[in-house]
């Protein structure tokens, strides 16, 4: 598959993932479940070499396509430190001399970490992300104050059993 249309897929996943966070029952309805076997179908095009079932690995290359999304978001995250944050306090990685690198290569950096962690330790992170960014609540409460802090508050809560969503 060329380069190109496998951009524009990964394009359309993004796309896919602000469709379910801005969508509203009465204007639009998405049935989640059909939207991730659709992702897992897309994801499977551009990579048929990953093909599995195992929602595990779906977890994965869910987080590995949309994480990047929300990093590039400049009032999410306004500096590298940010991002270095997240990447520390809830994914436990050490990124060595971030200060010397740009966006682009710390937020491949954190996804080339992710895409090397053993599955079982990342799942308590991606059920809370999944939770997090399908919240308006948290996601208001990101707006109005530091987004990252909002989601270390957020992922601390639930990781110690205090989410009550």
């Amino acid at each position: 598959m060329r380069e190109s249309t496998k951009d524009v897929l990964y394009m359309l996943l993004d796309l896919l993932d602000s469709l379910v966070r801005s969508s509203n029952e009465s204007l639009i309805k998405v049935n989640k479940d059909e939207l991730k076997n659709v992702k897992s179908e897309i994801f499977e095009m551009i990579h048929p070499e990953y093909s599995s079932t195992d929602n595990k690995s779906l977890n994965k290359k869910n987080l590995i396509g949309s994480l990047p999304f929300v990093m590039m978001d400049k009032k999410k995250f306004p500096s590298n430190e940010s991002i270095i944050r997240l990447a520390e306090k809830s994914l436990h990685f050490s990124l060595p001399n971030w200060e010397k690198k740009s966006r682009e290569e710390i937020i491949g950096r954190v996804i080339a970490d992710i895409a090397l962690k053993d599955e079982h330790k990342l799942k308590v992170f991606y059920d809370a992300w999944n939770k997090f960014i399908s919240s308006e609540e948290e996601q208001q409460k990101g707006a109005k104050q530091d987004f990252v802090k909002t989601w270390l508050d957020f992922f601390n809560n639930y990781r110690h059993g205090k989410y009550n969503g």
